[in-house]
Formats: C-alpha cells, sequence, structure tokens
C-alpha cells in the first residue's frame, strides 16, 4: 500500500473499472457554505444563551434545507446521521 490507499483501488481507477472522481460516503445535502452558515448561526445563539436541542437543529437544518423546495409531509426532521456527523464536522459536541 502506497500512503494507506489499497493497490486494488489504485488499479482499479487507472483501468477505469471506478471513476476516478468516485467518493465514499453519501452526498452532503449542504455546501460548506451552507454549512457554515447554519453553523454560524448556532454558535451565536449559544454564545448570547440559547441553546439548542438535537431536534431543534434537525428541524432548522431541514427547514433551511427545504427552502424553495417542495417536501414530502412525512420527512419531519433530518435524522440522527445527520445530526451528529454536521457536529463531527464543525466540531460541536452535543450534551443533555
Amino acid at each position: 500500500m502506497m500512503n494507506a490507499v489499497p493497490e486494488t483501488t489504485l488499479r482499479d481507477r487507472i483501468k477505469g473499472r471506478v471513476d476516478v472522481e468516485a467518493k465514499v460516503g453519501h452526498e452532503t445535502i449542504f455546501t460548506i457554505e451552507e454549512e457554515k452558515k447554519l453553523y454560524d448561526h448556532v454558535t451565536y445563539m449559544v454564545e448570547i444563551g440559547f441553546g439548542y436541542t438535537k431536534k431543534s437543529v434537525q428541524y432548522m437544518g431541514r427547514d433551511y434545507w427545504s427552502l424553495g423546495k417542495t417536501i414530502k409531509p412525512d420527512q419531519n426532521c433530518l435524522s440522527d446521521n445527520w445530526f451528529y456527523g454536521f457536529c463531527r464536522y464543525i466540531g460541536f459536541s452535543a450534551t443533555k
């Protein structure tokens, strides 16, 4: 392995079996700029003494994501996976 990349992965990409631009994991629903705006809002509110619950951040994310889109009635909020990924990505820690 070179740089912790398995040799078979490199061969597959070179031979065209796997797209060179292929990424691991799910597509994100927000751009980096959109996540930064959401992060800035949440951290500002925390700084002035208004903390959010996990559920409220999930609903806020859903509302921000759905701006200008039609959403299904059963789409209540974003998933726990999204929330924990968001926290991990931006360095939040969820507290009880």
